[in-house]
């Protein structure tokens, strides 16, 4: 996807935990945290080389409750908060979108994953095509015949297409949150059903089409075919119903939230060189200096992208796919 008609809209608040869990305990000679902050860099580098973005943003989670707390106190309450070490790491991001050039957003009472729905669906009322930059499943619902999710996680990077969501998952994206509600979610504290994963989850919406009719239609699956343990699938239904309906409301997206920013806002802009190389200075991330000086002409090659490692260690960590 490089059509200048794309809006590339990444996950922030999801990239800079898995961005700080993927790479070891990185820091800067002065003990700074840093790993977090690598990591997203690099993976805005990547952005602009593989894709040359015409609208960019990077999504951000509000900082109150959203709607789910209320539904379900419970929700994500065994979250511990975020490390020590990666709580500096967050305004160093911040930072570094700044001087990129790109929009950055956050609503409050609202997740990421909500407002990415909200922008997801203005832009493509508009004509854009649109390409989520995460690795949330829950995300995956958004995709469609003109939305992408990029797992940049991955290496290569995986992009998700409607088929494959369906290879991964064995439904539709549209049914994607009716196999989600049943499995439930152990990071987020989403109940489903206990006892079913995702391969009864995808059977069952598979042959019922919905959450809802599977619901009203729990009488027919004991007598499924081909169910592994239908009899004992039936009753564990029947016997947590409102945790399926409870959970279904928890992992809908709400694309309904207002947007901060326009889509026109959002228009890439180029990024204050000298800035951005100051503070990759200052993170000691001379490597990615090196990068971005070669795609400007400033060298003839770029020294491969690696890791910086944390002080006082004499190797060099190998690259993340990130």
């Amino acid at each position: 996807m490089t059509e200048a008609d794309t809006l590339y809209l990444v996950d922030g608040s999801g990239f800079i935990f898995r961005a700080f869990h993927a790479l070891p305990p990185l820091t800067t000679k002065a003990g700074v945290p840093s790993g977090a902050v690598y990591g997203f860099t690099n993976m805005l580098i990547k952005l602009e080389v593989d894709y040359r973005p015409a609208y960019l943003a990077v999504i951000f989670d509000g900082k109150t409750p959203s709607f789910r707390d209320a539904l379900y106190s419970e929700y994500k309450a065994n979250r511990d908060g975020p490390p020590e070490e990666l709580v500096p790491q967050f305004a160093g991001v911040r930072r570094v979108v700044e001087a990129f050039g790109v929009s950055m957003m956050e609503s409050e009472n609202c997740e990421a994953d909500d407002l990415i729905a909200a922008i997801a669906k203005q832009a493509r009322a508009r004509g854009l095509r649109v390409a989520i930059v995460s690795s949330d499943k829950d995300l995956m619902q958004l995709v469609s015949d003109d939305c992408v999710l990029i797992d940049t996680m991955k290496d290569p990077p995986k992009v998700y297409d409607t088929a494959g969501v369906v290879e991964k998952f064995g439904v539709e994206p549209a049914q994607l949150g009716d196999l989600l509600a049943l499995m439930g979610d152990s990071v987020d504290n989403v109940p489903g059903v206990p006892g079913v994963g995702p391969k009864t989850a995808s059977a069952l919406i598979s042959h019922f089409g919905s959450l809802d009719a599977l619901l009203s239609r729990l009488d027919e699956v004991g007598a499924m075919k081909g169910l592994r343990g239908a009899a004992s699938v039936a009753a564990k239904l029947t016997a947590h119903v409102e945790e399926a309906r409870l959970s279904r409301r928890l992992v809908a997206l709400d694309a309904e939230v207002a947007v901060p920013l326009s889509l026109d806002a959002m228009k890439r802009h180029e990024p204050d060189m000298a800035r951005v190389e100051t503070i990759l200075r200052e993170m000691e991330f001379h490597r990615l200096i090196d990068r971005l000086k070669a795609q400007r002409g400033g060298r003839a090659e770029a020294a491969p992208l690696a890791a910086p490692v944390e002080s006082g260690a004499s190797d060099r960590a190998a690259e993340p796919a990130i």
